[in-house]
């Protein structure tokens, strides 16, 4: 079983030496290393042309600067294997990382492997996350994990390459927020059978300046950007999915309107696609009462008066 490490590269020559010599070391040995430089001008590029000098694994793709869904973009086209990895070229994997994955997705021909990780601080000091997953899912469970549980990392998992031969997985280019969701969110719906790994397989460095570290969170001070994300979300899944996730998936735009509320952004810049949203969840009776639903059910009629309630609501909390 071939696995394709697809390695997005934009100006980390600092860091991406270890990213690499992590991906030699790995005990698992049917791999090839696809790394795309995202026109970086630091040397960057020229380390990982040394690299593929030494070992004919490495394949290495210069482009112009596309920001990183098109360097993954570019790295899934050029991939030849089995299944793929994304890994960010400013962290690294442990040594037995990919064998842990490939003997999950072996025994449970799984479509999507999910693995812990070890997040480091910007002291260094090592926390270990869960996955979050305790057992097999299926690609609708999984769907709805994602929702209700807001784990939709695409790197530290194992993917079967067909998810995206078979069907039009894409991400559009006004996307550059949430772009991890967007990719899980569709590559979960085509699949059949999600399983955890339920060890550390991926390095992940909290770097404030390096590619994908500054669009961990869709919404509050990001809301503005990652509104394209959700309402992808909203107009892929709308229509494909039974009325149990459309119940979740009200929930989660409506958590989404909530939170651009709340965030410091006037809602003149979105109007449109907050009022997008809002005939959705009008549609869908708003779900349950809470203080969200109130805010969204004010902001349907009237989005600048919703608006002052929540901020009034928040100086009063203070």
């Amino acid at each position: 079983m071939l696995v394709s490490i697809i390695i997005p590269i934009y100006n980390i020559s600092g860091y991406l030496r270890d990213c690499l010599d992590s991906c030699l070391r790995q005990t698992y040995k049917n791999v090839e290393f696809i790394c795309v430089d995202d026109g970086s001008t630091d040397g960057s590029g020229e380390m990982a042309d040394e690299y593929a000098l030494d070992d004919p694994r490495f394949k290495v793709i210069h482009k112009p600067n596309g920001g990183l869904p098109s360097a993954r973009k570019a790295g899934v086209e050029a991939a030849s294997g089995d299944y793929l990895f994304h890994l960010d070229g400013d962290d690294d994997l442990p040594d037995n990382a990919i064998e842990l994955l490939v003997n999950v997705a072996k025994s449970e021909n799984a479509d999507i492997v999910a693995g812990d990780y070890n997040m480091f601080d910007t002291r260094e000091e090592k926390t270990y996350c869960d996955c979050r997953i305790e057992h097999a899912l299926t690609g609708e469970e999984y769907l709805l994990f994602i929702m209700t549980q807001g784990l939709f990392n695409v790197w530290g998992k194992l993917i079967r390459r067909s998810l995206y031969l078979d069907n039009d997985v894409r991400i559009p280019a006004n996307i550059s927020i949430g772009e991890d969701l967007v990719a899980m969110t569709q590559l979960a719906f085509f699949s059949t059978k999600v399983c955890p790994c339920q060890s550390a397989v991926y390095n992940y460095y909290i770097r404030p300046t390096s590619m994908s570290k500054v669009t961990g969170n869709v919404t509050g001070a990001l809301a503005d950007r990652a509104i394209f994300a959700v309402e992808f979300v909203l107009n892929f899944l709308a229509p494909r999915v039974d009325d149990g996730l459309q119940w979740h998936l009200t929930e989660f735009v409506k958590r989404f309107v909530y939170e651009y509320m709340q965030s410091p952004y006037p809602v003149s810049l979105r109007r449109n696609e907050l009022n997008r949203m809002l005939s959705f969840l009008k549609k869908q009776h708003f779900g349950r009462r809470s203080f969200s639903s109130l805010i969204c059910t004010t902001a349907y009629y009237n989005l600048s008066l919703s608006k002052v309630i929540t901020k009034f609501s928040i100086l009063l909390k203070r």
